[in-house]
């Protein structure tokens, strides 16, 4: 899905923050989805106050102060590697510097944007399974996310790097979906989609 204006414009802000040139970042994206079947069609499932607030829990960073971002943004910090952290309402967006910023990037970095990642991951999952008990709106989500994507952005058109199926019931399954997508963007290489389906992202 192309950037809505809003995360652009986030995005730039965090680059210009962080004091780097604009071509040398990339960022990416989980997205948590839902099959629309009228319009055959993924769309935007987002994510809640609630899940967000559980997974800022993992994370040592500070909060950016106001540079004018629509969304909460967290500053991640490890020796000399920087990230900035953004809740965007679709999902978040972690903008890494560097183009080999996913290879050399710190091993205390990645430790905490994979806990943070992954600890979202699970109260998507975990509030998506009672919102379809329910079969009505709950409290902590209005729709319940049929899967997650993970995007690389802000290098020409989004590039899909990895996608499961909810629920889990394993949570290793959410450390393979992120250290398959994360390899995938080192390699340049693409994720081929869900199995035997056409969907398209929405």
């Amino acid at each position: 899905m192309p950037m809505t204006a809003t995360d652009f414009y986030d995005a730039e802000l965090a680059v210009a923050h962080l004091g780097l040139p604009r071509d040398a970042v990339i960022s990416l994206k989980v997205r948590p989805v839902q099959w629309n079947d009228e319009h055959s069609q993924l769309w935007d499932a987002y994510v809640y106050a609630a899940e967000y607030e559980r997974a800022r829990k993992s994370l040592s960073g500070r909060k950016v102060p106001d540079i004018g971002m629509s969304d909460r943004a967290t500053l991640l910090t490890a020796g000399e590697q920087h990230a900035m952290l953004i809740e965007h309402e679709p999902g978040p967006e972690i903008i890494l510097l560097g183009e080999l910023a996913l290879a050399t990037a710190s091993i205390g970095l990645l430790k905490e944007v994979f806990s943070f990642f992954k600890e979202l991951l699970k109260a998507v999952n975990e509030a998506s399974v009672n919102r379809r008990k329910t079969k009505e709106p709950t409290a902590d989500r209005y729709y319940a996310a049929d899967g997650v994507i993970l995007e690389l952005r802000l290098k020409g058109d989004p590039r899909l790097l990895a996608g499961i199926a909810l629920p889990v019931i394993n949570d290793q399954v959410f450390e393979q979906f992120l250290r398959e997508g994360m390899g995938r963007a080192k390699e340049g290489t693409e994720w081929e989609g869900f199995p035997s389906s056409n969907r398209e992202t929405g």
